[in-house]
Parts: C-alpha cells; structure tokens; sequence
C-alpha cells in the first residue's frame, strides 16, 4: 500500500508538471513558427502527408494508441511545429500534450522537456527556452542533457542577462550545432543518445 501512495504522489506531481507545462504553452505569447524538421533516419507511413499538421497529428495520436510512444513523439512534434495560429483543425496542446505524455509513458519526461527548451532556443523563443530548461533542471538538477543545454546557453551569453545579447550569441552557427547535438539527444525517436 505504501508503494501504491508512492507511485500515486509520483503519477500526480508528473501530471501535474504536465498540467504546468501546457498552461505555460497556452500563456506563451509567443507562437511556434511552422518550420518543417525531419530526421532522415526516421521512419514514415507513406500515407501520412509529412507537410500536413492535421496528417502528423492523426498519426500520432493513432500510433500513441497503440502504445508506439517513440514514434508517435515524432508526427506530435511536427503536429506542433506545423500548427498555424489560424488553424481551425486542431489546437495545439492536441499535439503538445500528447507529445510530453509519450515522454512520460517512456520514463523520460525530463529529456521531453529539455528537447523542447533546446527546440526554442533554436527559434529563437529565448524566454520559452529559459523557462524549460528551468522546468527540466527543476524536476532533475544533475539531467545530462539539462545541464549540457544550460552550459551552453551560459557560456555563450553575457552575464548580465539581456535578451538582445543572448539572441546574438545564440546565432552563433557553432552554439547552434551544440544545442540540435543537446536536442537529438534528447530525441527518442533518434538514434543519437549522446551528449
């Protein structure tokens, strides 16, 4: 019974975490440009129109059901970054959410959270990076991806804190390299796990 509580207060902090995370997309004014990214190595149904948020989004929530997390992340990402502020067939958080649950589903919600941060910084949505990496070191301090990303956005930003100053470093095609190495890490639908 004991163990029964503990995983329960487990279940309701990760579900809550999760809660925080998509009311902080939602609050976010900032939106997710539709930039298209796939990994070559990534397998695709030929029916699913890749371009297509509603496509990706159909996919992987088909493929959530039937318990294929590391697959269904991928068309939920691209469900997410082809979502259009004018978009009537679907909501984001219909794809952001699922997206973090497959994270949760695979243990590993902490990797979710610090792909997204790293996924905004490379947008150049700096304060949305901030505020999950922060999530990420906040739910594990010592997370090797977390602490990599926070390195790197430390190390080439100025101490003071300025966001203008921290865009200009974070266009750096080096500390780019270095974050999409943080985010295929991150990447459980990648074959890169190393950071």
């Amino acid at each position: 019974q004991q163990r029964r509580r503990q995983r329960h207060v487990k279940d309701t902090m990760t579900m809550m975490m999760l809660f925080k995370l998509v009311l902080i997309c939602l609050l976010s004014s900032t939106t997710i440009p539709s930039l298209l990214l796939i990994n070559a190595s990534e397998e695709q149904s030929s029916s699913i129109d890749i371009t297509n948020g509603h496509s990706n989004l159909l996919e992987g929530q088909r493929l959530f059901q039937l318990g294929e997390y590391t697959t269904a992340s991928t068309f939920l990402w691209r469900a997410v970054l082809l979502h259009s502020s004018t978009s009537t067939l679907y909501n984001v958080n219909e794809a952001f959410t699922p997206f973090l649950q497959c994270y949760i589903h695979l243990n590993k919600l902490v990797d979710g959270i610090t792909y997204i941060a790293a996924e905004s910084y490379l947008r150049g949505q700096i304060e949305m990076g901030e505020l999950y990496l922060r999530q990420a070191l906040e739910q594990d301090g010592r997370h090797v991806g977390a602490v990599r990303l926070k390195e790197i956005v430390n190390e080439y930003t100025d101490t003071g804190g300025n966001i203008n100053n921290k865009r200009r470093f974070l266009e750096s095609v080096t500390v780019l390299e270095m974050i999409k190495e943080v985010r295929d890490a991150m990447d459980v639908a990648s074959a890169v796990h190393v950071v």
